[in-house]
């Protein structure tokens, strides 16, 4: 079930998110230039399972983060980059 924030969020894309992977394989958000130290698409943090593309630092942040850290970022990644709420490519295609 969708709650009535999220569904507030999805409004304002054109789009669902398809979970295709094509924003992170043409940019690396800033929290990846961040915490992977590079700038250069793809982000090295997108993987794939499940038949998605997720990010890593969101699906695997113990991988990523030392010790409880990932606690506290992982909420202010979902918040501040909406994961999975909304596609925002113009690629047409998609």
């Amino acid at each position: 079930m969708v709650n009535t924030e999220t569904k507030k969020e999805q409004q304002l894309y054109e789009k669902p998110c398809k979970q295709c992977g094509h924003c992170c394989t043409r940019e690396v958000c800033p929290f990846g230039v961040l915490f992977l130290d590079t700038e250069k698409p793809p982000c090295p943090a997108l993987i794939f399972e499940e038949g998605k593309y997720w990010c890593g630092l969101v699906r695997r942040p113990a991988d990523y983060f030392p010790g409880f850290m990932h606690h506290y970022i992982v909420p202010l990644l979902l918040e501040l980059f909406k994961f999975g709420v909304g596609c925002d490519s113009k690629n047409e295609r998609l």
